[in-house]
């Protein structure tokens, strides 16, 4: 089943199974998405640019030999090739198929960006325009639907109209962060009027490092390792379709018009708010846990993370947008404040005012990290420890793991001999667990933890 209402699109749990049957039974989880693309160039040779209907079909002969496999396997594979021919020409464009045919192949969500970054480069420049950066971005979206046979006649149409809406904003939204004027290269590729007109490969890594991800969150999904492979999917099997409604598994969204345009955030915060209420009320046994992580070598102690975590957290990046104020930055404003190792609540709500792009901070903000203060304010004194305060409240910062985790052990390191001895305590390492679990008001588990360092 695919949804697509108010411009959301979804793929359920029996998508997920489909594609675990197609890349597992065809062995493409185990091809590198090199090799598929070298069959796939010859596969367009004679039509340079462009893969025939039959030389597409000649180039699936060689990645899957096995001929009942590749048999089982036609009909979600043709069909990622009519969703890509979107004029019924029986020819796709090379670098669109090839791009979009990566989700079913082997390696992670970077080599296979990049790869299909050079393809859509036509002219070899290595960068991509607006235009083709949304043609970028339109081929992985159009693989993932791809996996579901619901959508068919007029309904195609439709799915191109919020596919493409999606797309055109998303690229729209990319180019502007990044700033109008000249290249990040120097201006040579900057129109006289002003305005950038391409990008490179790593300006699109860094823009989506530093929060693009949470506009296009369905890219992660490119590696496969991302999808929810578990043994009781696989094997829910046909029962399990009949329960499609209740257990549909939420692997892809693409905000319309609104993805970064003007009041579209606002209107979903607007919707969010009036839902998290009902939410809360509702039963708790809904929020079934999605991951859950060992932590420590003891039994039972565990740390879960629920659909209302994830959302929490999802809320609080988008009423601050920290996720857009670089580390550093976050850690200096800090420090200026600090008082013998320690920071205050007057102190903290000073900076994070100053800090968060959003203002005014609306109360239930102010209220939602004013919980992040209160899980590390374990000995109620007023004040809690620089340090760790900091390290976790990094989360909520731009940047990538490695900085943040350079940057936090920094933070412990106090001598500056680049050994951090306090990071090796366990309570040291435990902000980060209390700044999750606030979110479930488990206060009181944190608080043990760390009392258990002495």
């Amino acid at each position: 089943m695919i949804l697509f209402e108010k411009e959301n699109l979804g793929l359920t749990a029996g998508d997920v199974r489909l594609l675990y049957s197609l890349v597992d039974r065809t062995h493409l989880a185990y091809t590198e998405f090199e090799d598929a693309v070298d069959i796939f160039r010859v596969a367009s040779s004679g039509t340079p640019g462009i893969i025939p209907r039959d030389n597409f079909e000649a180039a699936l002969r060689e990645l899957i030999p096995a001929a009942s496999v590749r048999k089982a396997a036609a009909p979600a594979l043709t069909r990622l090739f009519q969703l890509t021919d979107r004029l019924g020409s029986q020819g796709c464009d090379f670098g669109e198929l090839v791009a979009a045919f990566s989700l079913f192949c082997a390696g992670s969500k970077s080599d296979k960006l990049s790869l299909a970054f050079k393809l859509l480069d036509t002219n070899g420049d290595g960068r991509l325009t607006r235009r083709q950066l949304w043609r970028f971005l339109r081929s992985f979206l159009t693989a993932l639907f791809s996996l579901s046979s619901a959508v068919a006649g007029d309904e195609v149409e439709a799915l191109y109209t919020v596919v493409d809406d999606a797309t055109v904003s998303i690229a729209k939204t990319v180019f502007a962060q990044l700033g109008e004027g000249a290249d990040g290269d120097g201006d040579t590729n900057a129109p006289t009027g002003g305005g950038r007109k391409s990008l490179t490969f790593d300006e699109f890594g860094d823009w989506y490092n530093r929060g693009g991800f949470r506009l296009i969150p369905w890219l992660e999904l490119l590696d496969l390792v991302k999808w929810p492979f578990s043994e009781a999917q696989m094997e829910a099997g046909a029962d399990a379709d009949a329960d499609a409604d209740a257990d549909d598994v939420a692997m892809a969204t693409a905000t319309g018009r609104g993805a970064g345009g003007d009041g579209g955030e606002e209107e979903e915060e607007e919707e969010g708010e009036g839902d998290d209420d009902g939410d809360e009320e509702g039963s708790a046994s809904d929020d079934k846990p999605m991951l859950q992580f060992p932590l420590s070598p003891e039994e039972g102690l565990y740390l879960v993370l629920a659909p209302s975590d994830v959302s929490a957290y999802n809320d609080l990046l988008t009423n601050t947008q920290l996720y857009l104020v670089e580390p550093y930055t976050v850690v200096n404003e800090f420090l200026r404040v600090e008082e013998d190792g320690t920071l205050s609540r007057a102190n903290f709500r000073r900076v994070t005012a100053a800090l968060c792009p959003v203002t005014p901070l609306s109360r239930p903000v102010q209220e939602a990290l004013g919980s992040i203060y209160d899980a590390f304010e374990i000995n109620s004194t007023g004040s809690v420890d620089m340090s760790s305060f900091l390290a976790g409240f990094l989360m909520l910062a731009a940047g990538n793991k490695s900085e943040k985790l350079l940057l936090a052990f920094k933070l412990f390191d106090s001598d500056c001999d680049g050994c951090g001895v306090g990071v090796l305590c366990p309570c040291r390492w435990w902000w980060w667990c209390g700044f999750v679990v606030r979110f479930r008001g488990a206060v009181s588990w944190c608080w043990c933890l760390c009392l258990a360092c002495g």
